[in-house]
């Protein structure tokens, strides 16, 4: 199970504490990986840069088909308010995310709605090529909060 609990809670800043820095974080702490902090532009998305999905390929990272099942780590790049992906999320398994929106603090969400409609792209670090998603019977505490989160 992936370690996230130090990077939530955090108030937004963007080139310090945002969506690329809580994917940097989740990937050294998980997985030994480093993923190199990259000087970015204010506004990058909207001046007709696609920084995701460029530098994520130089960093190890795969596009996945859609056919494709997520697993822990899994990266979805997410178009808010603009053509390219301008916002990053991580994957923990059981439909939520782990990420930090802007103006908000870090947190986990449920990957529906907004956040699952406006992903462009889902991505996958070479390394964990091999891993297979995890077939688990749902105990019932797990069945309900899923149907709750549903009915939000």
């Amino acid at each position: 199970m992936a370690k996230y609990a130090d990077l939530l809670g955090k108030d937004f800043l963007y080139g310090t504490d945002d969506c690329f820095s809580l994917v940097r974080g989740f990937y050294k702490e998980n997985y030994d990986i480093y993923i190199t902090n990259y000087a970015t532009p204010n506004d990058w998305w909207n001046e007709g840069e696609n920084f995701y999905m460029n530098l994520f390929k130089q960093e190890g990272f795969y596009l996945l088909d859609d056919l494709d099942e997520l697993i822990e780590g899994d990266v979805l790049l997410i178009a808010l308010g603009a053509k390219v992906a301008s916002h990053a999320a991580i994957y923990i398994g059981y439909n939520k995310i782990v990420h930090h929106p802007v103006g908000r603090k870090s947190c986990v969400d449920v990957y529906k709605g907004l956040w699952k409609n406006c992903t462009l792209a889902r991505i996958r670090h070479i390394s964990r090529k091999d891993v297979k998603p995890e077939r688990k019977d749902y105990d019932f505490k797990q069945r309900y909060d899923e149907f709750v989160d549903r009915k939000l």
